[in-house]
């Protein structure tokens, strides 16, 4: 028989398992996988150090990313870093980076107890300035001598006892009548006793002041012998107290020198990870980082590890900094040399680069230096004055307007210098010392005037030992050597028409010398690369790390002179090098040693390969230059209307002393003129327009080979094909002389001036 139905509702029963699926896919979206890594035990792929920051980058290893939400936790991160420069980068997991928080938390290591000055005072307890023993002993002594002292007054009593009663029985012998025998029995009965009492006290007396005394001597040596061993272990105990607190005071600069490196507060990065949590067909991008430097092949390799998700974070950070800095080494008399580019960086940004690739990128580099310029020679600007108006007085075709200022200072010192001369004299006649000193002082004067006098009337001086060149020796010997980036070009020719120099110029180590590694280059746009060899570990600190970038020979160095003596008569030493390494030079300061003597620091400007630069070598002593006082002729012309003509003459006199030929570039000016009423023209040398050059004779340079008998003049022959002249524009005129070893030679410079008879020249500023 077959049932009915039931009428009973039916209720399908639950499916336990697909809801045990549901359960624990809310548990995993609801729970958040925890991972928190310190930057200080992260290691370091790579550091790009800037001129003025760094570029970090770091690598993050044994990464365990599960389904669902994963939090990764990078701490101590140095604060210098740029919140917004950090980045990240996944490997090895199909998991989506969703989102990065950075935010500044207090720093764990950073103890302000541990950086207080409390711990460096001295809790130990005080130590006994005197030992015990010593102690017991000195009161031992000082017992003793008590007792000395008792003996020895005991004894003394003795002594006044027995004077006393000798006095008194004879006193009372020769007083004293006719006594009975009794009286007398007894009186000399008590002097008897008393006699023998005194006596065996004083015999005991002294008994105890003998070996009292020998004991106290025993005592005194036993003593100084145990001062002495207890000062020595004092000055032991002192100098341990002293080296205590020498390390406790080094100690305590450690803690604030490590307080400067521990911040406060460090960087937080919170990295939200998600996997299998997102819904499918999520759109995403490829994470990337910044290496800070060009890209590379391998940029883009995993961290090594066992082939699990890995992360990798980069930053720009502070505190870092890299500076160029040259050693340069030139011999005058092969004209040869060499350069040593070196780079000084620090790592000041409180964390440690453990193992790291270190590149020297040259992004926005700058420097500056300590510069010695030649003086620059503005136009030498004129105009006319009615005579008796204000500026009048002043020729304006003698001197320029620095000339003019230049000589009033001289004149004001020159003054001053005479009343302090003066005054002393007079000092010395109150004194009564060595006369009158006004007499003195005048004929000090008035000699060095007639001397400066027969100086301007012979034009020339060869006189390496005279006053003006002695001073002009100690002026230069007191100021550093700097470069002299004049405006005057002593070679016009562009550098890229020489023949480059073979790469080969790079010096090589001797077998027997140990040799320095150097850096690999790489130029990439503006910026260049410097890769140092293998990997290194550099700590936070404020310590000067460097490292040799590159080290290549100079096989010509081109020397020349430069001179502007009517600023100053100085001869200017430069050198032309070129950079014939594939390495680029930067701007930046270098060390000069000239024929094996450090003269100082100057600056290397920007030089790319195979480019060529110039460096100022300060003053060479070794060529004289004496500029001499104008000479200025007046004349006038003219039928009906009159004109005066003025004629100027300047004398330049060179004196080579060196061993070695050289290359003189001499500047000197001429006034133009600003009205067509004033006429200026150079007369010798005859070069009438601007461009115009002339060779040999022309020049108006004359050499000096030797005196006649008498030394009244010297013998002198004109200049030959190799001596140049040109007239440039405002005025300026440039020779280029060629001095043999020991050569002697008087460059003239004449000009005349055409003008109403009653006006006057008037100089101006100058300028373009």
């Amino acid at each position: 028989m077959v049932l009915p139905p039931s009428t009973e509702p039916h209720f399908p029963t639950p499916n336990t398992r697909s809801g045990s699926r549901c359960t624990k896919a809310n548990m995993t979206e609801n729970t958040i996988h925890r991972q928190s890594f310190s930057v200080d035990n992260l290691s370091v792929r790579s550091v790009t150090i800037y001129p003025s920051r760094a570029a970090i980058v770091r690598d993050i290893n044994n990464v365990t990313i599960k389904p669902g939400r994963n939090e990764i936790v990078i701490y101590n991160l140095t604060p210098h870093a740029e919140a917004d420069s950090i980045k990240v980068e996944g490997h090895n997991t199909p998991a989506l980076i969703t989102d990065m928080a950075v935010d500044l938390v207090p720093n764990a290591k950073y103890d302000e107890h541990q950086f207080s000055d409390y711990s460096d005072s001295d809790t130990s307890s005080g130590e006994e300035e005197t030992s015990p023993e010593l102690q017991a002993l000195e009161a031992r002594l000082k017992a003793i001598s008590q007792q000395l002292a008792h003996h020895q007054e005991t004894e003394a009593s003795c002594v006044q006892q027995r004077q006393y009663m000798d006095t008194f029985i004879m006193t009372w012998a020769s007083k004293a009548t006719i006594a009975p025998s009794e009286t007398i029995r007894k009186e000399l009965s008590n002097y008897e006793t008393t006699r023998q009492e005194a006596f065996h006290k004083l015999a005991e007396a002294k008994d105890c002041t003998e070996s009292t005394r020998a004991e106290l001597e025993k005592l005194k040596r036993a003593h100084e012998k145990m001062k002495s061993r207890w000062e020595k272990t004092l000055r032991k105990k002192n100098a341990a107290k002293t080296e205590r607190r020498r390390r406790k005071e080094f100690a305590r600069k450690e803690r604030k020198e490590q307080k400067l490196y521990t911040p406060e507060k460090v960087y937080r990065v919170k990295i939200t990870v998600e996997l299998d949590s997102l819904p499918k067909g999520t759109k995403s991008v490829p994470s990337a980082i910044d290496t800070g430097r060009p890209p590379r092949a391998d940029d883009d390799e995993p961290p090594v590890n066992d082939g699990g998700p890995s992360l990798r974070i980069s930053y720009i950070a502070g505190g870092a900094s890299w500076v160029p800095r040259y050693d340069i080494r030139l011999d005058t008399t092969s004209n040869t040399g060499s350069i040593s580019y070196r780079a000084h960086f620090y790592n000041k940004t409180g964390e440690t680069w453990r193992d790291a690739k270190i590149t020297l990128s040259t992004s926005q580099t700058s420097f500056n230096g300590i510069e010695d310029k030649a003086p620059w020679m503005d136009a030498w600007r004129v105009s006319l004055k009615r005579r008796g108006h204000y500026g009048s007085d002043k020729d304006g075709g003698l001197y320029a307007v620095p000339e003019q200022e230049k000589r009033d200072v001289k004149k004001v010192a020159a003054k001053r210098a005479k009343a302090e001369f003066c005054s002393h004299g007079q000092e010395y006649d109150r004194s009564g010392a060595l006369g009158s000193s006004r007499p003195q002082c005048a004929a000090a004067m008035s000699a060095g005037g007639s001397q400066n006098a027969r100086k301007a009337k012979r034009g020339i001086s060869f006189s390496s030992g005279s006053s003006i060149t002695m001073l002009s020796r100690r002026r230069s010997m007191s100021k550093p050597v700097a470069p002299s980036e004049n405006p005057y070009s002593s070679d016009s020719s562009d550098p890229s028409d020489d023949d480059s120099d073979d790469a080969s110029t790079v010096l090589d180590s001797p077998p027997n010398r140990m040799g320095i590694a150097t850096s690999t280059s790489e130029t990439h746009g503006l910026t260049t690369t410097y890769d140092l060899p293998g990997i290194r570990t550099v700590v936070s600190s404020k310590q000067l790390s460097r490292y040799i970038i590159s080290e290549f020979a100079l096989p010509s160095v081109e020397f020349s002179h430069l001179a502007v003596p009517k600023y100053r008569t100085a001869v200017f030493l430069k050198a032309r090098l070129r950079n014939p390494s594939p390495t680029t030079l930067l701007r930046g300061p270098a060390g000069l040693t000239i024929d094996g003597t450090f003269l100082g620091s100057s600056t290397v400007t920007r030089c790319a390969p195979n480019d060529a630069f110039e460096i100022g070598l300060g003053v060479d002593e070794e060529v004289t230059i004496t500029y001499a006082k104008p000479v200025r002729r007046v004349a006038s012309e003219g039928m009906l209307v009159k004109e005066q003509v003025l004629t100027y003459e300047r004398n330049i006199s060179i004196y080579n002393t060196r061993s070695t030929p050289i290359t003189l570039i001499l500047f000197d000016q001429v006034p133009v003129s600003e009205e067509e009423r004033l006429r200026i023209a150079v007369k010798r040398p005859a070069v009438k327009n601007v461009g115009d050059t002339l060779h040999g004779t022309a020049t108006n340079v004359r050499f000096f080979s030797g005196f006649e008998m008498g030394g009244k003049k010297p013998t002198s022959v004109p200049a030959g094909p190799g001596a140049k002249v040109e007239l440039r524009k405002n005025g300026e005129v440039r020779w280029e002389i060629g001095l043999e070893k020991g050569a002697k030679a008087r460059v003239g410079l004449e000009y005349e001036a055409r003008m109403p008879t009653a006006d006057v020249i008037c100089a101006e500023r100058g300028g373009d």
